[in-house]
């Protein structure tokens, strides 16, 4: 059973997917624009206060050791708005992933609040912190975490089987869809153990966007990569952002976080740098969902489209 109560989807075959696709008589054009309007009755478009997504205010994480206090996280105030893609870099030690950690409420800080769309996130309990989690953020791991015995597809459809935010009969046409997106299309019947670094990573932010997210949260998404996949990880992030996806990336790459629109750099867990490196993409309105971009590299092209202007 998934996290909201429902059982996981016994569909094993991308080949019977792509025939359910087959079978509705539409393309994979027409079901992604169609797709993307669960959401608006599920829930309302993600956008704070002055366009700001996520506030994160005067936020303190201080560890008890053995030998003393430590301060992981030293009054962190940020604020990032619909559409940017920020990079928070820094050296080891910095606080870069415990800060993705208060964000994603995976931890909890010791002092201040963080606030996504409105919603001070660390007030919710465990449990509707799990479920608010499951549609609200995707989260991409550096060692992909994906489950071994299950193929690429199965992958994509547990969290929506979990989280039953997307009506049953459109989970196995949009885990198809997900996948062929990131350029898996061969690939989604197989077990993560046979594909590449660079393969699974690219499942595991089809994963994440399963249950169409507003933001997007990676740590440290290219580091176990060659630069050619890494390359392919960053221009997936990048599109997504300019199609109204809100993307924190932790990275010690420096080259490519001056890539994204929003830098933040931590030292000592505090920030030493919290810059604009270039305008965000401002979607219309309903735009947050995933669309194709058709000036996107091949593998983002066609997929999904909205019914709307980019």
């Amino acid at each position: 059973m998934g996290c909201c109560g429902t059982a996981v989807s016994p569909w094993r075959c991308a080949a019977q997917a792509r025939g359910a696709v087959a079978q509705s008589g539409l393309s994979l054009d027409d079901i992604g624009g169609r797709m993307g309007l669960f959401k608006r009755r599920c829930r309302p478009e993600a956008g704070g206060e002055n366009g700001t997504l996520i506030a994160i205010r005067d936020v303190v994480k201080t560890y008890r050791t053995p030998t003393g206090d430590f301060d992981a996280l030293r009054g962190i105030t940020l604020g990032f708005r619909r559409g940017e893609f920020v990079s928070v870099v820094g050296k080891s030690g910095s606080g870069k992933s415990t800060l993705l950690n208060m964000l994603t409420g995976i931890d909890r800080p010791t002092a201040g609040r963080v606030l996504v769309d409105g919603v001070d996130i660390h007030q919710m309990s465990e449990s509707r912190m799990a479920r608010w989690r499951g549609v609200h953020m995707g989260v991409v791991f550096q060692f992909y975490q994906l489950l071994p015995v299950l193929t690429l597809l199965e992958n994509v459809l547990l969290p929506m089987d979990f989280c039953d935010v997307v009506p049953s009969g459109e989970r196995r046409v949009r885990a198809v869809a997900l996948l062929e997106q990131v350029g898996l299309g061969d690939a989604m019947d197989k077990l993560p153990a046979s594909v590449s670094g660079g393969q699974q990573q690219s499942a595991a932010i089809a994963r994440a966007l399963a249950n169409d997210p507003p933001i997007l949260v990676a740590d440290e998404p290219t580091g176990n990569l060659d630069s050619r996949s890494a390359d392919v990880i960053f221009g997936i992030f990048d599109v997504l952002a300019a199609q109204g996806k809100t993307i924190v990336m932790v990275t010690h790459d420096d080259s490519l976080a001056a890539r994204a629109s929003h830098l933040v750099r931590l030292v000592d867990g505090e920030v030493a740098e919290d810059a604009a490196l270039r305008a965000a993409v401002q979607p219309a309105a309903g735009a947050g969902r995933v669309l194709a971009d058709r000036t996107a590299p091949a593998l983002l092209r066609g997929s999904m489209v909205s019914s709307g202007p980019d």
